[in-house]
């Protein structure tokens, strides 16, 4: 079973959610089997006991704090109030495949890092398939996204997710929520408006998502597809495109600036 600080992850859980211990503790359950992360926990936990101590915690960490941002993720939804097992029989089958060929959908900047995150895993000498799942770790976050929205539409679970990550990449989403992560956390509020800003983010991701598979033909490219609905929305994405070059000209990120320019890149798709 993986440990994420017991009793210190629940209260932190609750206290930034608002949710009860069982459904905390639900949530916890029913992810853990989703990403199957015992098994790789398991693996970690069978290095040879020569294997660095600083490399197996940066791991572990890892594998923490993608459960963390899940648990939050399903405490958000309704259906954390149902059983685990339907939970897991909900997205597991969509995630599976999908994780399975993940750096076939990743573009860009996104398949880069995670090229590096794999070469690093295989210079400090993690087996293969342990190397490739810590590397590919946080781009598996938005498969729970992704199966939401496979949920509501007839569109192949695999189509959903190229389009996915190809508006990911083409509105450096990854650089968004660093930007995000890097603002100040001292306090309850500001750690809830912190992540209030990373859900918007995510879900604005969704949204876009939505919006090129509803106006495109399936028939073309993630990246046709994409670039057929900036076309189609040109003079919103350069109002958009415009503010966030004044964000990017700014010494240091701030709240206020961070939540204008997502708004603005919002409401294209919140019309």
């Amino acid at each position: 079973m993986i440990n994420l600080g017991g009793i210190t992850f629940a209260f932190r859980v609750m206290e930034e959610t608002s949710a009860s211990e069982v459904a905390v503790a639900k949530a916890f359950v029913a992810l853990r089997e989703v990403y199957e992360l015992d098994a790789m926990v398991g693996e970690l936990n069978s290095l040879p006991a020569a294997f660095p101590t600083e490399h197996w915690s940066s791991v572990h960490l890892d594998i923490r704090r993608l459960l963390d941002r899940a648990v939050r993720w399903l405490l958000s939804q309704e259906s954390v109030s149902r059983p685990i097992a339907e939970v897991v029989a909900e997205f597991k089958p969509l995630m599976d495949p999908m994780r399975a060929r993940l750096l076939d959908y990743l573009r860009g900047d996104d398949h880069e890092r995670v090229a590096a995150w794999l070469a690093k895993g295989r210079e400090w000498e993690l087996p293969e398939g342990l190397a490739l799942r810590w590397a590919e770790l946080f781009e598996s976050f938005v498969l729970l996204d992704i199966a939401k929205i496979a949920r509501s539409r007839k569109d192949p679970v695999e189509e959903i997710a190229a389009v996915y990550y190809t508006v990911f990449n083409r509105f450096h989403a990854d650089s968004l929520l660093e930007r995000i992560s890097s603002l100040p956390r001292q306090d309850r509020w500001q750690a809830l408006a912190r992540a209030a800003l990373r859900d918007d983010l995510y879900s604005t991701m969704s949204d876009m998502t939505t919006a090129v598979l509803d106006a495109t033909p399936a028939a073309g490219s993630p990246d046709a597809r994409l670039k057929e609905w900036e076309a189609q929305n040109a003079e919103q994405l350069g109002r958009a495109k415009s503010m966030f070059d004044e964000v990017n000209a700014l010494e240091a990120d701030d709240m206020a600036s961070l939540s204008v320019a997502l708004r603005l890149l919002r409401s294209i798709v919140r019309r």
